[in-house]
């Protein structure tokens, strides 16, 4: 789940341009172990855009002497980690720091018994677009759950709920564990005047749970 911003979150600006030129997502590629073989749209091997903002940068050098990086990113969805091998490092060096903003080119890496990496193959600057004339959203909702495991547990109905109800307004997981947030896909936004979305899951999740602001 993604972090907690005050001010929202530092993509929100950018949101135009991931949704053009991003193929996938962490939420998407963090699924990738629990899904089967023959339903994989996104595996092991396979090239992918993706964006986000550096939180986490970890230099090593290798065994040639020369630097490479280990890097966490977090996008609207989550966080996903990045492999940056020394002759990719060095053609994008001057991009490569902490709340750097950028888009990745790069193979994903699930073979191994732990979470998907992303093999970076080329890394540069994510300009905002020339042409964003996105709104503030006036309402959004926000659904608190106890934790990652209960919104995986519920995940299924709620998404069967609020697909009823399309429209503009930004629905918000909130996870009391992790105490952190995480903004669903736009096509699962909903339309937030509508009684029956709110009645259904209050229901669903309890009345204290659903909270619309």
């Amino acid at each position: 789940m993604v972090g907690v911003y005050l001010s929202g979150h530092p993509l929100s600006e950018y949101e135009e341009e991931l949704d053009k030129k991003a193929t996938t997502n962490s939420s998407e590629i963090a699924d990738i172990k629990d899904q089967e073989e023959e339903n994989k749209i996104i595996k092991d091997g396979s090239r992918v855009v993706m964006g986000g903002i550096i939180i986490k940068k970890q230099n090593k050098i290798t065994k040639n002497n020369n630097m490479m990086a280990f890097v966490t990113l977090e996008d609207l969805y989550g966080t996903f980690e990045g492999i940056v091998f020394p002759k990719v490092y060095e053609s994008c060096k001057d991009v490569l720091y902490e709340d750097s903003i950028v888009l990745i080119e790069g193979t994903i890496n699930a073979a191994e018994d732990d979470a998907p990496k992303l093999i970076c193959n080329k890394i540069s600057e994510l300009k905002k677009s020339t042409t964003n004339v996105s709104k503030h959203k006036e309402n959004k909702l926000y659904i608190k759950v106890k934790d990652k495991n209960h919104y995986m547990k519920i995940k299924n109905e709620l998404f069967t709920n609020i697909s009823k109800y399309n429209g503009n307004d930004c629905v918000i997981i909130y996870s009391e564990l992790e105490k952190a947030n995480m903004v669903l896909p736009k096509n699962y936004w909903i339309d937030a005047s509508n009684k029956n979305l709110i009645n259904d899951l209050k229901t669903l999740l309890g009345e204290t749970n659903v909270v619309l602001k």
